[in-house]
């Protein structure tokens, strides 16, 4: 039978007071009590609708709570997205015809085969679920040629379902040795039986060579540190999800994660001691070890981590649940986006790359930051005027960054980001440069070792550029990235920022 997949798209502009699956206000006499029937109709309606291959998006706008713990099954379980915009605006209507054109399948089976005197599979993270007996026996049937007998490999114990198929997703596997890899290589299989939206099963199979080194210069090298963060984010948001954002858990997560990056560098960096001589540590307590190109990106990407929503303490419920919801379905590059914020300018020869830190909003006119689900049009006042009302000028800038990001960024990318203008003096400003690293907190020459664009200045405009950001940014109890590092017992030495 064909498996047509039905897609339903439900905008709204608050939480649903009328009918099933309603809630009260807080102040409801029987408010525990409702809440709880609420969320048993939302999970056999998602439940109902999973058997019929029904996807349900949610999306949000307005300023008003949408209550996304409640409605997070609905949209988890069918395959759909929970997504909250500020306006009915295009960009919500831009999102609206990106998640109609995101699929490519349903009802999918994944399965995972590696060598089981070498490894476990400790745990899989993704848009996953347990495969369903009708699918089991259908991918099994599907393995046997398409007939229901015998001939045919079982599915492993790695077996998952897929909530949907669609683009950018990623699956998250984390395992660990059981002994030593007798050869020079060993052998990762990945297996994907899924329906198409023409009724067409599907079968892929994916073999990877993975090589083996007893050098641990040579491994680390090989390794992809984004890849490695975003690997460690989605353990991380996981905990925190089944915490309930707790900011006790929230803090633990934040504080072992440091304690890994500590850990990876004692292991693979020189260990070096604090002072200005640059003694190497023999007998220190704990050593600070010098961070090399490839582990500083892993250091930034877990520093960026835990300056995003997920571990804010002051984001609403609905943004941490949104966001971390996103985090986990999306492949390694949506993800290092939605962490790490991606920084450019327009010149006269193009784009061109800048980094996350707060010095580029005195080095630039003008720049854009994309965050995977926001993106924000940094535009500096023009001193001439001294108004920061949305003239020609910035209507221009903006209509400028929208037709590069449409043409060249946009491409296939779901959800399409929401586009913000956040001009110096203005309120918008403060979300563009919360995400910024405060390098303001740094000494001057810090500040030119991380950003080789100012450390190319001649001097006067250097400090010029300094001194402006200093007077016009006051100092934070949020450490810098430099900060961080030496809280954790991490040195930097003379390396720059990483550009996304």
């Amino acid at each position: 039978s064909n498996q047509n997949l039905t897609s339903i798209m439900v905008v709204g502009g608050g939480n649903c007071t009328k009918g099933p699956g309603s809630i009260p206000s807080e102040d409801h006499p029987k408010f525990i009590h409702l809440e709880r029937e609420a969320l048993s109709f939302i999970e056999e309606l998602a439940e109902f609708l999973t058997e019929r291959s029904v996807v349900v998006d949610i999306f949000g706008a307005g300023h008003v709570s949408l209550d996304v713990p409640c409605l997070y099954p609905l949209t988890q379980n069918t395959g759909g997205c929970l997504m909250m915009y500020e306006t009915f605006g295009k960009d919500l209507f831009a999102a609206l015809e990106s998640a109609y054109n995101r699929f490519i399948g349903t009802s999918a089976v994944m399965d995972f085969h590696l060598s089981a005197d070498h490894f476990n599979v400790d745990q899989i993270v993704g848009p996953i679920k347990p495969v369903s007996a009708k699918n089991r026996r259908r991918a099994i049937a599907e393995g046997n040629g398409g007939s229901s007998g015998g001939g045919g490999s079982l599915l492993s114990d790695n077996a998952v379902e897929l909530t949907s198929v669609e683009y950018d997703h990623g699956i998250t596997l984390s395992l660990s040795m059981r002994a030593d890899i007798p050869g020079d290589s060993t052998f990762f299989q990945v297996e994907v039986w899924y329906a198409s939206l023409d009724g067409c099963w599907r079968h892929r199979v994916i073999t990877s060579r993975i090589s083996v080194t007893s050098s641990g210069r040579e491994f680390i090298l090989s390794v992809d540190p984004l890849a490695v963060g975003v690997t460690l984010a989605k353990k991380a948001m996981v905990d925190i999800r089944k915490a309930k954002y707790s900011r006790k858990v929230v803090d633990g997560v934040k504080k072992d994660l440091a304690d890994r990056i500590y850990d990876i560098a004692r292991n693979f960096s020189p260990k070096v001691r604090g002072d200005s001589g640059g003694i190497v540590a023999r007998f220190f307590s704990k050593p600070t070890c010098l961070l090399k190109e490839e582990l500083a990106i892993l250091a930034e990407f877990v520093y960026h981590l835990g300056r995003t929503v997920a571990f804010t303490e002051n984001a609403h419920r609905d943004e941490k649940t949104c966001f971390v919801a996103h985090f986990l379905r999306c492949g390694v590059e949506s993800c290092a986006r939605m962490v790490w914020p991606r920084c450019l300018t327009l010149g006269p020869q193009g784009p061109v790359a800048l980094p996350a830190a707060d010095i580029a909003l005195q080095m630039e006119q003008h720049f854009l930051m994309d965050c995977g689900l926001d993106c924000f049009v940094w535009v500096k006042s023009n001193s001439a005027v001294g108004s920061t009302a949305v003239g020609d000028r910035e209507r221009s800038i903006l209509a400028k960054y929208n037709e590069y990001m449409w043409h060249f960024m946009l491409r296939g990318r779901f959800p399409a980001p929401e586009m913000h203008l956040c001009m110096e003096g203005t309120g918008n400003a403060r979300y563009l440069q919360s995400r910024l690293i405060p390098t303001r907190q740094d000494t001057p020459e810090e500040q030119a070792d991380q950003v080789r664009g100012l450390g190319s200045l001649e001097p006067g405009l250097r400090n010029a550029h300094i001194t402006s950001l200093v007077s016009s940014f006051h100092c934070t109890d949020e450490p810098s990235f430099r900060e961080w590092c030496r809280q954790t017992s991490l040195s930097c030495g003379s390396q720059a920022l990483g550009i996304l």
